[in-house]
């Protein structure tokens, strides 16, 4: 019997084989000119990976997650981790309806508001021209967005489907964070060897920014060292805490710190410098540092780093002056007219939008636009027909986070996106106050990280369809972590045991009497 299911197995292996064998030497020789043959190619290379998606396709989500990676070879060069998400989470529901007894995590008060998200973006859409992919021959842009947006969701519900094991909780969180360091690859465009150029193919080439420090004078902002830095950061705070990067006996905690940060300055962007200040000054709230007798050694090194900063700031490269232009501090004076010019574009903008709110509380504006729509208002920026904000104001990049939510999906994605916030909020709040004591610096960091985006996104710079995913990837993270939301631990009634009858009563009365 064991020799005839030998034969089987054989007959079937070499059944499956030999055909994907032929496939492929036939669509090989012609998959460089012929996107058929490729597609062949990468389907047969999908199957052949099967096997090894079917076991690490989770761990392979998280570490995609900040990557800045894309899919070249697919239409429209979609992200790594958009594609890593679609994938996880149909081999979780295939894995669930072949395994009843396999775990899918559910948490009810964060599914619904993200639900409510997805039919307010996909109705939307529908109402207002459709999604607009132009790589498949659409007339509108903007599709892009909104396959952001419900990727966003549907990742969190592939972060969220299987818990993540206590004893490798740290790796996790580290490809999670650590991610986010591939974002300064694309800077590396002028300055590696021609020979390296096929890198960009995945990891997509950024331009250095340049800003005139002085008439004839050029200075470059590094745009890809401010997310990498962020991560760099996040990942010490979510490992170590604030109290174990400044432990004295590992002083070079600190010295990373400080040197993630000051890179992070290179990219010139306020928002990051104020991102990290605000991940600081809350998780030191959060880890209650300001009861104890740090709180003093903090305030005194604030005020000497200060004061050095203070001292060398006119000193220091443009790009870290306008980062910390935000402070009252004495930066060059063309600095100071860069951002001034910066936060005036804004608010001019701003203004500009301010009126056209009431026009779109019921049904948003959407975010697709035409083709040529757009191609008219660049071209009417440069003749100086129009502002130098139109064709951005057009496109839906306000700069804004709650005007690109409440203008591009009304009321009703407003409604939405709160709802997942206090959701999202409350289950942070619950697995950092309730969770396992073993993951107690990653569920404080998660809080922390997640306070600090909110309140930029709010009140200093957001965009909805790109900064969903941080906010989805967060709470995601934390439910496959904690296995959902914590509750609170319920005291259970001590019953006290009966105790034994005194001796006299169980003498009888007449001995008693004696």
């Amino acid at each position: 019997m064991n020799r005839g299911f030998e034969i089987v197995r054989a007959l079937l292996i070499y059944g499956l084989c030999v055909p994907f064998a032929i496939l492929l030497g036939y669509s090989i020789p012609n998959a460089g000119s012929d996107y058929t043959s490729l597609y062949v190619v990468l389907l047969l290379v999908l199957l052949l990976l099967m096997p090894f998606l079917l076991r690490w396709h989770h761990p392979l989500l998280v570490l995609s997650w900040n990557l800045a990676a894309v899919v070249f070879f697919m239409p429209g060069r979609p992200d790594l981790w958009l594609v890593m998400a679609a994938l996880s989470l149909v081999m979780s529901l295939v894995e669930r309806m072949i395994n009843r007894q396999a775990e899918f995590l559910f948490v009810p008060s964060l599914t619904w508001p993200l639900v409510f998200i997805a039919l307010v973006v996909v109705v939307t859409a529908r109402l207002t021209g459709g999604l607009g992919f132009m790589a498949f021959g659409g007339s509108l842009v903007g599709g892009r967005k909104y396959v952001w947006l419900l990727g966003a969701i549907l990742g969190y519900f592939a972060l969220a489907a299987h818990r993540i094991p206590a004893e490798s909780a740290s790796w996790y969180v580290s490809g999670f964070f650590l991610g986010s360091v591939t974002r300064a690859i694309g800077n590396m465009v002028s300055v590696v060897n021609p020979s390296l150029y096929f890198i960009f193919l995945i990891f997509p080439p950024l331009n250095w920014i340049g800003g005139s420090v002085a008439p004839g004078e050029a200075s470059e902002r590094i745009e890809g060292l401010a997310p990498a830095c962020v991560g760099l950061v996040s990942y010490l705070l979510a490992r170590h805490g604030i109290k174990g990067v400044f432990a004295i006996n590992k002083p070079w905690r600190v010295v990373l710190l400080v040197g993630f940060v000051a890179l992070g300055m290179l990219g010139g962007y306020r928002t990051v410098a104020i991102l990290i200040l605000l991940l600081l000054l809350i998780q030191f709230w959060l880890e209650g540092l300001w009861r104890t007798r740090l709180l003093p050694a903090f305030v005194l090194a604030a005020i000497l780093g200060g004061s050095l900063i203070l001292g060398f700031l006119p000193q220091m490269p443009f790009a870290i002056q306008r980062s910390l232009a935000f402070l009252p501090l004495d930066v060059a004076p063309a600095v100071r007219v860069d951002v001034g010019i910066s936060t005036d574009w804004r608010l001019r903008m701003w203004s500009a939008l301010l009126p056209e709110v009431p026009h779109y509380l019921l049904l948003g504006k959407g975010l697709g636009v035409s083709a040529s729509d757009m191609s008219m208002a660049q071209a009417d920026m440069r003749l100086g027909f129009e502002e130098d904000y139109y064709a951005l104001m057009l496109s839906g990049d306000f700069h804004s986070g709650p005007l690109s939510v409440i203008i591009s999906f009304g009321i009703w994605g407003l409604i939405g996106f709160v709802w997942f916030l206090a959701a999202a909020t409350r289950l942070l709040y619950r697995n950092y106050r309730y969770g396992d004591e073993a993951l107690k610096n990653i569920n404080t960091f998660l809080l922390a990280s997640f306070i600090a985006q909110a309140l930029v996104f709010v009140f200093i710079f957001g965009s909805f369809h790109f900064e969903l995913l941080k906010f989805t990837g967060l709470a995601g993270l934390s439910v496959a972590l904690n296995g959902g939301m914590c509750a609170k631990p319920v005291a259970t009634p001590v019953v006290e045991e009966p105790q034994p009858a005194p001796f006299s009563t169980i003498l009888p009365k007449p001995l008693l009497g004696r």
